[in-house]
């Protein structure tokens, strides 16, 4: 399992980095058109940009956003050696397709992000993790635009706003947890929430990139869940792993 997470991720990282070569259309005006279209014509970006760009909320914002790098070891610790090989091979048949369909439709429908392509309406934010990262991956996309001769694939790096797979992989993980434990569900709930209205804050997506990232999660997890043949709905007499569980009978008074 290990070394398909690594191969998966390398082949994701590469085709991703090479999607201005492989595909060099932007449809970014068109997801900022869906985006006012499906929001009764206002911009979810102006919106939460007006209402929050002042206050501590950004700030909390920008450090929640980048706690998901650390969600994964948990999780794949936990599916790796605590779960019944069913849904083990649930778990990592719907993360594996949710990158490559992902990754495939960043390249059908490239763009790179409303902080890219309106840097100015975001130029007032204190966000120093964000734009750190955001200096960065703009300034490796623009060396692969200027001299594609010299492409080199790096771990991480890429932009590619559409669709959003930091929102579709924390909805996953959390369309997942509710077979572990209800309090760490409902935590998980609210920081997919978090994460989709960050990424729009922040400017890394539209929220239609959202949108579909959650759409894609659970479409992953019902396709894996039919092939795999594990329901990964609650079992009565049932554990995490799958084994038995004799429930507790009150003796009578």
């Amino acid at each position: 399992i290990l070394a398909a997470l690594k191969i998966v991720m390398t082949i994701h990282c590469t085709v991703k980095q090479a999607i201005p070569i492989i595909n060099p259309a932007l449809y970014d005006d068109i997801l900022w058109k869906i985006d006012k279209f499906i929001h009764f014509g206002f911009s979810p970006t102006l919106l939460s940009l007006k209402l929050f760009s002042a206050t501590d909320i950004t700030s909390f914002i920008d450090f929640t956003y980048i706690i998901w790098y650390f969600l994964k070891i948990p999780f794949f610790i936990i599916f790796i050696w605590f779960v019944d090989q069913k849904k083990r091979d649930h778990f990592f048949s719907a993360y594996f397709l949710l990158w490559v369909i992902g990754g495939l439709s960043a390249v059908l429908f490239p763009s790179v992000g409303p902080v890219y392509k309106y840097p100015d309406l975001f130029a007032v934010l204190n966000i120093p993790h964000a734009s750190e990262l955001q200096k960065q991956l703009w300034i490796h996309y623009n060396g692969i635009l200027l001299h594609p001769e010299n492409f080199r694939a790096f771990v991480y790096e890429g932009v590619a706003a559409f669709p959003s797979l930091h929102v579709a992989v924390i909805a996953l993980f959390c369309i997942f947890s509710r077979e572990l434990n209800k309090i760490f569900f409902i935590s998980m709930l609210c920081y997919t929430v978090i994460v989709q209205a960050g990424s729009v804050h922040l400017g890394w997506h539209y929220a239609v990139d959202g949108y579909f990232g959650v759409l894609l999660a659970f479409f992953c997890y019902f396709v894996t869940m039919r092939l795999s043949g594990d329901s990964f709905a609650a079992r009565p007499g049932e554990d995490l792993a799958g084994k038995a569980v004799t429930p507790e009978h009150p003796q009578a008074a």
